[in-house]
């Protein structure tokens, strides 16, 4: 029963990703801008949707020297030396 939940739910978390990046499609067209999504599944796996690209748009973000840029780069930086360093223990 378990393995049918989650296969349910796989379906629905492609279905709403398709339509998450069609939407942001969308808003890149009609508004002329870029856009970037990067979703992390339960298991930890990037999905990544930009226009033109993620690698561009997310350069230009750390570019913009905006505040919360520099703060969320070094939150995930952390959290990626805390992972590796559970990885060392085991």
């Amino acid at each position: 029963m378990e393995r049918k939940n989650s296969s349910v739910e796989g379906i629905k978390m492609s279905k709403m990703q398709k339509s998450l990046f069609k939407k942001a499609n969308e808003l890149s067209i009609l508004c002329g801008t870029e856009v970037a999504i990067i979703i992390f599944s339960i298991g930890g796996q990037p999905v990544l949707f930009g226009k033109p690209d993620v690698e561009s748009v997310v350069y230009h973000f750390m570019e913009a020297k905006h505040p919360a840029a520099l703060r969320n780069y070094m939150k995930m930086k952390k959290k990626e030396e805390e992972k590796k360093g559970e990885r060392k223990i085991y």
